[in-house]
């Protein structure tokens, strides 16, 4: 199966700044006007895309989802958790994210179960756990700093 190197988060930074990606997508939620949505794409591409520099692509999101649509939903979590821990996802991360796949999968892919199930997961909770007990210059916890607020 190819990548889907380019439609995923490919231009954003780890640490969530905005990269130099800039796809619109065109999504819909039926099959059967998947050609349409491709034709609309193509001509988007060939007609107003040298008009609007700023942004660098148009894709045709139900034809790539409908094909690799397991592919997407894991490629948005390992994003959702490099995200979440300041960090790129390494080898033994990838438990985690088949773990966040199957608990989102339960509640039919929300985002919001997405984003819940890697808050549940262990390395985004070490990782919340040591900043906590990192020490300011002042002798305090940013743990008990916002508790004094």
């Amino acid at each position: 199966m190819p990548p889907l190197e380019g439609y995923t988060f490919q231009g954003y930074r780890c640490a969530g700044g905005v990269g130099t990606k800039n796809i619109l997508g065109l999504a819909t939620t039926v099959q059967c006007v998947a050609p349409t949505v491709e034709y609309a794409a193509q001509r988007i591409r060939a007609e107003l895309l040298p008009r609007f520099k700023n942004v660098d692509g148009v894709v045709a999101l139900r034809a790539s989802l409908a094909t690799h649509g397991d592919q997407f939903i894991r490629v948005i979590a390992e994003k959702l958790l490099t995200y979440a821990l300041g960090r790129g996802v390494e080898f033994e991360d990838m438990p985690t994210v088949r773990s966040v796949v199957r608990e989102a999968g339960a509640r039919k892919y929300a985002f919001s179960a997405l984003v819940m199930a890697i808050v549940r997961s262990q390395p985004f909770q070490m990782n919340a756990k040591g900043a906590d007990a990192v020490q300011t210059s002042e002798g305090t916890t940013p743990a008990s700093t916002r508790a004094a607020r």
